[in-house]
């Protein structure tokens, strides 16, 4: 079936081209490579000629090598699938703000894998693979149930509005003699939880879709719940507890917007990060230079604090060095105060360093390398899509060098603040200190010079320390029992949630070589 008659035959059954709802055409599974992003350019090329109306998918984060291709007419996809540890927020939100595309997550069955028992990576992982390895055919549902509810807040906080795995069957009872149709499992009703989840922050928005670079009201309440990939809730009580304040809210008994920690606002300033250890909790600012220099290690992003890591490593064990952790920060006894001390990723990894900061153009000087050696590292610092550094030392890179640009920091949800690449997997990049300074330079607040539409936001007030009760263990204002039975969540009626919006009553499944996309 050409392309063209795709198109014709989807519109001839009344099927919507939306990119947003129900068809579209993916185009090609996980490019690994330069060669493989220009195949994904000419496919994109190809689709807009002969089927301009059909929407277009691809399973890689966006990015400019396939989207800034002019030999291709710089084409890019509508529907953008990165797998949770590839999303690239900046870019990302710059494409939804300037073409009105949409990303999705997608997850793998070696995203909860332990490295050693009892330590995990970050990320949610609603499947593990048995094996450790990705296509086994292996995997299975986790019995952690916030793994499956916080999808749909990270979501909210990064713009993300779907989430795909290839392997949907595992969430049915499809056992040889189980009734039919297949009934689901737990793990699909906690599934169904998350994304009715969403359905509360869509409705308390207005039933608005979040907006890219736009503080929409109840951002904070969602990034107290899921920040990113690497830096969620895990305790299903204050899930359950936030959920049911942000009923009140809906319902009008409650005024503001609840959270469980919100991010400190952060004023247009000077600041000052010297990365070292601090692991001990004995760390304090460095005084240099005549400035103050705040103290940060590996820690894991915390709201509260505004600043931390969004990295698949953190708190992870080194197998290769044992007795270290694989993202390591040392002081090596050279330099000044603030050279002497490094941090750098033992698997060479890209890891990205979050710190909340109010809007504004900034000039930003990162330093990097290690004091006294001459190393062949491989360097790569981006911030806010702002390369600092992309390079091969050939034969090596000498002692600490800084490095300086402009960088724009946007409005609106996690985007509101720096977010530092730091790394490839190529070879080592060595992080050393960070300085964050005003400027008087002037560039666009917002994608093209627009500016966003004010959103009022009240001060929230912190919800109660929830005090756990028994509750069903189905929070669907639907119909959604396993075992047949009618359960009524615990904020607001069905009758109140069908009438508001019944947006997650049940999900929409499309399958497409062999994926199941859960859209919202």
């Amino acid at each position: 079936m050409t392309r063209q008659t795709l198109q014709d035959y989807l519109l001839s059954q009344n099927v919507s081209l939306d990119k947003k709802i129900k068809g579209f055409w993916y185009t090609q599974n996980e490019p690994q490579n330069y060669n493989d992003y220009t195949i994904s350019a000419y496919l994109c090329s190809v689709a807009r000629k002969y089927a301009p109306q059909l929407p277009i998918m691809l399973s890689r984060e966006a990015r400019p090598d396939i989207a800034e291709r002019s030999e291709y007419g710089n084409c890019s996809y509508d529907i953008w699938l990165p797998h949770v540890w590839r999303y690239t927020p900046t870019y990302t939100r710059l494409h939804q703000a300037l073409y009105d595309e949409v990303s999705w997550f997608y997850s793998l069955d070696t995203d909860g894998v332990c490295a050693t028992p009892g330590v995990c990576g970050p990320a949610f992982a609603p499947v593990i693979s048995q094996s450790g390895s990705n296509g086994a055919e292996d995997p299975v549902a986790t019995n952690d149930g916030p793994h499956y509810r916080v999808i749909s807040w990270v979501g909210w906080s990064n713009r993300i509005t779907g989430w795909g795995y290839y392997h949907d069957d595992i969430f049915w009872d499809t056992r040889q003699n189980a009734p039919a149709p297949a009934r689901p499992r737990i793990s699909a009703s906690l599934l169904r939880e998350g994304f009715e989840d969403y359905e509360y922050l869509y409705i308390a928005n207005g039933n608005r879709h979040p907006q890219p670079f736009v503080k929409e009201s109840p951002d904070d309440t969602a990034m107290s719940v899921g920040y990113a990939v690497g830096s969620w809730q895990s305790d299903p009580t204050a899930i359950h507890a936030i959920r049911h304040e942000l009923g009140l809210k809906i319902e009008g008994t409650r005024s503001d917007f609840p959270y469980l920690e919100i991010t400190p606002n952060r004023p247009y300033g000077n600041y000052y990060i010297d990365f070292q250890d601090t692991s001990s909790g004995s760390s304090s600012s460095v005084n240099f230079d005549g400035k103050t220099w705040m103290a940060i290690g590996w820690d894991k992003y915390s709201v509260s604090k505004g600043y931390g890591w969004n990295s698949k490593y953190v708190g992870v064990p080194n197998t290769i060095e044992e007795g270290n952790p694989i993202l390591r920060c040392i002081d090596v006894e050279q330099g000044n105060a603030i050279e002497t001390t490094i941090c750098y990723d033992d698997y060479n990894s890209p890891d990205e360093f979050h710190f909340a900061l109010a809007p504004g153009v900034y000039t930003v000087t990162v330093a990097i390398g290690w004091p006294g050696k001459c190393r062949d590292d491989t360097e790569f610092v981006s911030i806010n899509d702002v390369v600092f550094r992309n390079t091969s030392c050939s034969p090596c890179c000498s002692g600490v060098r800084e490095y300086t640009n402009l960088v724009n920091v946007y409005p609106g949800a996690n985007g509101a603040g720096l977010i530092m690449t730091f790394g490839n997997n190529l070879g080592y990049t060595i992080l050393s200190y960070m300085k964050i300074e005003t400027s008087s330079s002037s560039l666009p607040a917002t994608p093209g010079g627009a500016t966003p539409a004010p959103v009022p936001t009240p001060i929230p007030t912190p919800i109660p320390t929830p005090t756990p009760t028994p509750s069903p263990s189905c929070m669907c204002p639907c119909d959604c029992s396993d075992s047949g039975a009618v359960k009524q969540d615990v904020t607001v009626s069905k009758a109140t949630a069908r009438e508001l919006n019944p947006l997650f009553c049940g999900w929409l499944v499309l399958c497409c070589l062999a994926w199941s996309f859960i859209i919202v």
